[in-house]
């Protein structure tokens, strides 16, 4: 199972016991994952997150179970060179920590796009009620991401960190080039009614640790009593698909 959506590094706000590659390998190999696609968590306050990515692509290098991707900043004058200073099956944007639109990350998507690389959005990191008062991020709109991934037809993109009904307005309509993670769909028999509203297609596994516990993914998986096909789905082949994986 591949978790598509997940962070090294400590978060600002609060320890995180298992941070460390090597821990946090060791948690979500637990609950089944076998590979996972890792950020790094300190970059959320950081308007240029190139120094962080240089250090933690080094890090992982030689840890073939973690798959990098670097967190960019549109707004920052090299930030293109990202694709050939940290190659990687994706590049995660956070347009509500770094404070601007996706219009203004369009040069950087259609990149992507041209190169076979996946652009990851970051809906959110944390629920703004949980968030410190002094830090809190304006969150994505539906429109906003079928806007851009309507004028990047080329450009595979994930959304991850959307709640339930965020995922319903993504996926309504949607082009075939969008998929939605399930790290914050939180509600009885989630993953269930998201599949019977748009199909298993569009979704993947995404633990969002360790910030958040990686056994909700296990639960809300088991809970919604998913055939064999579904979660080979959700679990592996769309993500390879995601990220053009051989």
């Amino acid at each position: 199972m591949y978790d598509t959506s997940a962070f090294v590094g400590q978060w600002p706000f609060r320890n995180l016991r298992y941070g460390d590659p090597e821990l946090l390998q060791q948690r979500l190999e637990r609950v089944g994952i076998t590979h996972a696609f890792v950020s790094p968590a300190e970059t959320v306050l950081q308007r240029s997150p190139q120094a962080a990515n240089r250090r933690w692509a080094d890090q992982l290098a030689d840890n073939p179970w973690f798959s990098f991707v670097p967190v960019v900043n549109p707004a920052q004058s090299a930030a293109a060179a990202v694709f050939d200073q940290t190659p990687s099956a994706a590049i995660r944007l956070m347009p509500g920590p770094h404070g601007y639109g996706l219009d203004r990350a369009r040069e950087l998507i259609g990149e992507a796009g041209e190169r076979d690389i996946a652009v990851i959005l970051q809906w959110r990191m944390i629920d703004v009620r949980m968030a410190h008062p002094d830090v809190v991020h304006r969150e994505l709109t539906a429109a906003e991401i079928r806007g851009v991934a309507d004028a990047h037809p080329n450009t595979r993109f994930l959304v991850a960190g959307a709640r339930p009904p965020e995922i319903d307005q993504v996926l309504d309509g949607a082009p075939g080039n969008v998929w939605c993670d399930i790290s914050h769909a939180e509600a009885p028999v989630v993953v269930r009614k998201l599949i019977a509203s748009h199909g298993v297609v569009s979704l993947v596994c995404g633990t969002h640790a360790p910030i958040h516990v990686p056994e909700a993914l296990v639960a809300k998986l088991a809970a919604s009593d998913l055939t064999e096909d579904e979660l080979a789905a959700i679990g592996e082949g769309n993500a390879r698909r995601l990220f053009a994986l051989a």
